[in-house]
């Protein structure tokens, strides 16, 4: 299949990420949450990273990652 990844900037500090997939279907027993794919580890530990929202599109295989930006400290 073929991986789509799209960052969409929501307003002048919030961001979504969406990444999708036109492969196979998932299962309709998954369960993102307690699923320890690759895949799934890495979208889940960039949403908590960026303290994100996470939602997923099943029947469009699509996760949705919204964020704001982060702010940096000045560093010496």
């Amino acid at each position: 299949g073929i991986v789509s990844v799209e960052l969409i900037k929501l307003d002048e500090c919030k961001y979504a990420l969406n990444v999708s997939d036109t492969g196979e279907p998932f299962l309709d027993s998954l369960d993102i949450l307690s699923n320890d794919s690759l895949g799934l580890e890495l979208i889940k530990n960039l949403a908590d990273q960026l303290d994100a929202n996470l939602s997923f599109n099943k029947e469009n295989k699509e996760f949705i990652i919204i964020f704001e930006e982060l702010e940096y400290k000045e560093r010496i």
